[in-house]
């Protein structure tokens, strides 16, 4: 299964669910990105992670949606209303699977 969280910086929420969610189980496909604004990964965000033990999955800098193939997920986990009409438009058939 493939799962992409998405919020507007990266740099906060969706980067700390992408390692959590990567540590509790290392046989998803787990991603994440930002629908807005570039940023930095938070150091909050990093010590939050280490101290959970998950900082070697934490990725090193957000990303962007452009950059992803937004239709080859199973699940976007939208972080708000705004971050789903964000993907919604990039990605029309992404409607389905962006739940609620």
């Amino acid at each position: 299964m493939k799962i992409s969280f998405m919020y507007s910086g990266n740099a906060y929420r969706s980067p700390l669910a992408e390692a959590l969610l990567k540590k509790l189980r290392p046989d998803l496909q787990v991603d994440s990105a930002r629908t807005q604004v570039e940023t930095e990964i938070s150091e909050e965000t990093r010590k939050y992670s280490a101290k959970q033990g998950a900082d070697n999955y934490l990725k090193k800098a957000p990303e962007s949606p452009n950059a992803k193939r937004l239709g080859e997920y199973d699940l976007i986990v939208a972080m708000g209303q705004a971050h789903e009409k964000a993907v919604v438009r990039k990605c029309p058939e992404c409607l389905g699977k962006t739940p609620r």
